[in-house]
């Protein structure tokens, strides 16, 4: 019983002691926002934890005002006040199953984001005691006795663990044990999910471009980098497997493609390249081989291996195209190499044959491609001539030196062959080799002729031996319209002759000179139809009766024959006779041979 008024007057005494400490303490302590803060007079102790541990208890002895603030008081939770005075609990919410006891308590205001599950605080004659937590872990206890102020703020204390002072003046330190879990590293570069390599830049997954490492990716919107063929906003870009946009040719389904070595893009249309070379790339990226291109107008041929082709390219049943230095297909117009000329037709083929353009006029192409100039054109029997700068001729043309060296052509180009044409009054003639005929037939006359066969001629009659003068003028006469008779040739040979017997080669020419005209002393058979083709006559000196010199005239050339004036009555040739065959029995007489090989061209 004694002891229980000196409890009482004790109690009274105490309840006065701690109400003076009460005012003090409320008109000296302010917020508190440091973990450890430390007045004169008054200690007060900050416990910072995330999350206060399971099965802790917390019990204060003789501690006057006890603060507790608590937004959710957990389950079977229990506060036991002995001798408190008053007791003010503030809860979001009340654990199920909890009771508050107060007796005699003085003030206890308990507040708390979430009181843990089965703790309990007692205070008994405690000063006051604030206590802040966040979240209080389940039968988390707390013992203090005969402390002064604390205040307690925990984000996480570790399950299970006990603190215990008595004492003590205020500290701020993390409840014994202490368990602190992993924080999560913040994510920056490569990282592995799921199979898949992603890329984060602080803690961020990165999309779209990105250059790392010197290697530009492009991630989708779900972080994957892109691989093969891709479309960005602006240009289409390729990406090898690991994910690294690739650069210059890449060989795809038996073709190439090309990807600028500066952005990477993907060309299209022409790329011009190394020393003068140029290839080209499809709208679908693909690099054309052995094909055509057409760019509006133009036309290139991408060879083989990929590069434009320059200059003729043959193809098909032989024909040909061609590509200028600039790769464009050449059409419509001409082309020249060198000194060699091509007319490129509309549709990209050299022409052969003729070509008819402008006002009337021709060209000529040959099966090589090549234009003709300043020659000779042969079209089965029909022949042109073109001239130096590729035009086909029309009129005379006058070549070499001979009053015969003349041709003509039609105004359809062709030349004039074995024909007559009258102009401005006068006949032309041409013979079967195109030239002019400078002379006509000859007349026929025979040394037989009874007007002079027994007329002296040298040491022999003209009977006898008379060919040569009554040939020349047969010739002179027919051909050229000089007015002399073989009698009258004869005077003149008497005077001028060196023969005793005939006339030799000297003695022929000597007299055709005396009439003003020209001899050509011919030392082929080709000369020989030549001069025939173009209408000259001509003496030959051939071997008759065995082994006799004898000169016979001849006129005109077809199909290797020339037609033969024989003087000596037509006995020994009558008719057309083979040009080899007359040059193949010339004369044995070596007089007749004094002036050459004796075939004589009288022009």
């Amino acid at each position: 019983m004694t002891n229980y008024k000196l409890y009482k007057a004790g109690k009274v005494l105490v309840t006065g002691i701690v109400l003076t400490a009460g005012i003090i303490l409320t008109s000296g302590l302010t917020d508190v926002n440091a973990d450890t803060i430390e007045n004169v007079g008054t200690q007060i102790s900050t416990v910072s934890a995330n999350k206060a541990s399971k099965n802790s208890a917390t019990s204060d002895k003789n501690q006057p005002v006890t603060h507790v603030t608590s937004d959710k008081i957990s389950d079977n939770s229990t506060t036991t006040g002995v001798n408190q005075p008053a007791t003010d609990v503030t809860s979001d919410k009340a654990s199920d199953s909890s009771a508050t006891t107060g007796v005699n308590q003085p003030a206890t205001d308990v507040t708390s984001d979430k009181a843990s599950d089965n703790s309990a605080t007692t205070g008994v004659n405690q000063p006051a005691t604030d206590v802040t937590s966040d979240k209080t872990s389940n039968n988390s206890v707390m013992s203090d006795t005969n402390q002064p102020a604390t205040h307690v703020t925990s984000d996480k204390v570790s399950n299970n663990s006990a603190t215990s002072n008595k004492n003590q003046p205020v500290t701020n330190d993390s409840v014994a044990n202490e368990k602190i879990p992993d924080t999560e590293p913040v994510k920056n570069g490569w990282v592995l999910n799921n199979g898949n390599n992603y890329y984060y830049e602080n803690g961020n997954l990165v999309t779209g471009e990105k250059k790392i490492d010197n290697y530009w990716y492009n991630f989708d919107k779900s972080g994957q980098y892109s691989t093969g063929l891709t479309n960005l906003t602006y240009k289409t870009v390729f990406y090898d497997n690991n994910g690294h946009m690739y650069y210059g040719y890449l060989r795809t389904d038996n073709t190439y493609m090309y990807f600028d070595t500066r952005d990477g893009h993907a060309v299209t249309g022409e790329r011009y390249y190394g020393n003068h070379q140029m290839e080209y790339y499809g709208q679908d990226f693909k690099q054309v081989r052995n094909n055509y291109v057409r760019t509006g107008n133009t036309y290139y041929f991408i060879g083989q291996y990929g590069d434009a082709l320059t200059g003729e390219r043959y193809y098909g049943n032989h024909q040909m195209e061609y590509y200028g230095q600039d790769f464009k297909q050449v059409r419509n117009n001409y082309v020249r190499t060198g000194n060699t000329y091509y007319f490129i037709g509309q549709y990209g083929d050299a022409m052969t044959g003729e070509r008819y353009y402008g006002n009337h006029q021709m060209e000529y192409y040959g099966q090589d491609f090549k234009q003709v100039r300043n020659n000779y054109v042969r079209t089965g029997n029909t022949y042109y001539f073109i001239g130096q700068f590729g035009d086909a001729l029309t009129g005379f043309r006058y070549y070499g030196n001979q009053p015969n060296q003349v041709e003509y052509y039609g105004t359809n180009f062709k030349q004039l062959r074995n024909m007559s044409i009258t102009l401005n009054g006068r006949n032309y003639s041409f013979g079967a080799n195109g030239d002019l005929i400078i002379a006509n037939q000859p007349t026929y006359f025979s040394q037989l002729d009874g007007r002079w066969s027994s007329h002296k001629f040298n040491d022999y009659t003209m009977g006898q031996a008379g060919c040569v003068p009554t040939s020349i003028a047969m010739v002179l006469n027919g051909s050229y319209g000089v007015r002399v008779s073989p009698d009258d040739v004869r005077n003149v040979m008497n005077n001028i002759s060196v023969s005793s017997f005939g006339a030799t080669g000297v003695d022929l020419i000597n007299t055709v000179k005396y009439y003003g005209r020209q001899v050509e002393q011919i030392n082929t058979v080709g000369r020989t139809v030549q001069l025939l083709q173009q209408g000259v006559p001509v003496i030959f000196y051939v071997n008759v009766a065995g082994n006799i010199g004898h000169a016979i005239a001849t006129y005109g050339y077809n199909n290797g024959a020339t037609q033969v004036y024989d003087p000596y009555s037509k006995y020994y040739y009558n008719g057309w006779y083979n040009v080899n065959a007359l040059s193949n029995n010339l004369s044995h007489d070596r007089n007749d041979w004094n002036a050459g090989r004796p075939v004589f061209a009288i022009m």
